[in-house]
């Protein structure tokens, strides 16, 4: 069973490393971190992440976002697969800056997954 991460915040919270797929040139970049997020509306995608794959960007091409300080950003929008569990979730992701990326629920509705916070580990049923 994947741990939680407590490097990144506190409390601990679950991650992954999934791989993310640029279907334009067919390249691959593994080993991406990213939050899973039940409660998130959008999935995030790393810049860093996004650039080392040679993803195209598009400027204001989503919506407005709003983070925990009030703040609001028109995020570039990059479309590319997320490969999580071995399955393949292509869409138009927002990219973000920073090197831990949030999957949301568009891609967690689709799987059974099983959060054991007092273990701090989770698990695909």
């Amino acid at each position: 069973m994947p741990s939680y991460d407590a490097t990144g915040s506190g409390p601990p919270a679950p991650t992954s490393l999934v791989t993310l797929h640029n279907p334009d040139k067919g390249s691959n970049l593994t080993g991406i971190m990213m939050l899973l997020d039940t409660g998130a509306d959008v999935t995030l995608i790393p810049r860093i992440a996004v650039e080392r794959l040679g993803v195209s960007l598009e400027a204001n091409a989503g919506f407005a976002v709003q983070g925990f300080d009030s703040n609001e950003s028109l995020p570039p929008i990059a479309t590319l697969q997320v490969i999580f569990l071995r399955k393949a979730f292509l869409g138009h992701y927002m990219v973000i800056e920073g090197e831990t990326g949030i999957l949301r629920r568009d891609i967690l509705n689709h799987l059974v997954l099983l959060f054991d916070g007092p273990r701090q580990q989770w698990s695909q049923q």
